[in-house]
């Protein structure tokens, strides 16, 4: 009973990610962020050193969309590898302590993809941020 055939699924509404699939995926989703900010106690003020190590790697929406067998390969190699970067958090205008997402994103951007891997910033707010990476060796 909870069956359907191919005739009948074809009619369903397509999701979120298969909508984004079908279009052009460079540009920035339709959604947006439901709230401000994520706000940070007070003690996350400042800049921190960070470890970050990948401990497993998933594909819950297929091997393909993950970008092919040789990408997920590729991904599971890393599995046991960390990057250690420097993370900032910053006090907004209203006070509250925010991530400093352009100079966390370049930071991480950096140790994973090289020393230039970050071409271009088009926006960087604190509700939104867009950039251009070329990983080295690209």
């Amino acid at each position: 009973q909870f069956a359907t055939s191919q005739a009948e699924s074809s009619k369903l509404e397509p999701g979120l990610l298969e909508s984004r699939v079908q279009s052009n995926v460079v540009e920035p989703p339709p959604y947006g962020m439901e709230g401000t900010d994520i706000f940070y106690p007070l003690w996350f003020s400042g800049n921190w050193k960070v470890r970050s190590e990948t401990k497993d790697v998933q594909a819950p929406c297929g091997v393909g969309l993950f970008g092919g067998n040789a990408t997920f390969y590729k991904a599971q190699m890393d599995i046991g590898n960390a990057l250690n970067y420097e993370s900032r958090f910053v006090n907004d205008d209203a006070g509250h302590v925010i991530a400093d997402r352009e100079y966390n994103v370049k930071s991480i951007a950096k140790v994973a993809m090289g020393e230039k891997s970050v071409v271009d910033v088009s926006t960087a707010t604190p509700n939104k941020f867009s950039c251009l990476l070329a990983p080295q060796g690209s």
